[in-house]
């Protein structure tokens, strides 16, 4: 990315043409490999995968706290489409043309980073609704004036919001039967890819009207009511949200 961004003086055609010899290599070292001997699965028709989809459906009907999961990874997942804009946002934050790769670069770093040390909260109860409320409010505070120093906020909402997608994820896997696992997580994936689309038209549409500052208003305002629904799930409802360890 930092590499790409430096060669932008360039000029755009020139950039892709000096990244055409890492994709002969790449070509040449996949040359000797054969493809293995491809077999029909059984089981792998479209009617079998639509009752995949029903038999995971009727498991997240049964389990409340799977539903509560899927919704809260739903709601924080917002900041994942919100990256698609930070290119965008860079630019009218006026990060020059030439660095947005490093900055790019920076802000992949620093969430791997999250989720690399986020298994270090999963024996709190309290990261949950703190870091998405804290993720909304942030995303808020950086869209109020898109400027350089607004990027610190957002970079650490990023941080947050991997931290919690991390927590869920991890709370999924324990809430969810080893037989049935692979299939709950696939329906919720396709039910989350759906979602997505959805939110790109929105965000589109918003940012028509609004701008770019617009539609990291909107995805800060949807994390913040993440955060207070689940806040409330666990509080004022008397909904206590298990750690993985006690669903285990």
């Amino acid at each position: 990315m930092a590499v790409g961004g430096l060669l932008t003086p360039l000029g755009l055609e020139n950039v892709c043409l000096l990244s055409l010899p890492a994709l002969l290599v790449a070509s040449v070292a996949v040359l000797p490999l054969s493809e293995p001997p491809r077999h029909q699965a059984e089981g792998t028709g479209l009617r079998q995968y639509l009752e995949y989809i029903r038999l995971a459906w009727r498991e997240i009907r049964a389990n409340p706290m799977l539903r509560f999961i899927i919704l809260a990874q739903l709601g924080i997942g917002i900041m994942g489409t919100l990256e698609e804009y930070d290119q965008l946002l860079y630019q009218e934050a006026g990060v020059p043309l030439f660095l947005i790769g490093a900055v790019a670069g920076a802000f992949f770093g620093a969430r791997s980073l999250t989720a690399l040390l986020a298994y270090r909260l999963k024996g709190m109860r309290w990261p949950l609704p703190a870091l998405t409320l804290a993720t909304g409010a942030l995303v808020l505070v950086s869209s109020l004036k898109l400027s350089l120093p607004a990027l610190a906020p957002l970079l650490l909402a990023y941080m947050m919001s991997t931290a919690v997608q991390v927590l869920l994820d991890g709370r999924l896997q324990a809430c969810v039967a080893s037989t049935a696992r692979a299939t709950v997580t696939s329906a919720a994936s396709l039910f989350w890819s759906v979602i997505t689309v959805g939110e790109m038209l929105l965000l589109g549409w918003i940012s028509r009207s609004y701008g770019i500052a617009g539609i990291y208003v909107a995805g800060g305002g949807v994390a913040l009511l993440c955060g207070l629904w689940i806040l409330a799930r666990q509080t004022h409802y008397g909904y206590i949200v298990p750690t993985e360890a006690e669903l285990e």
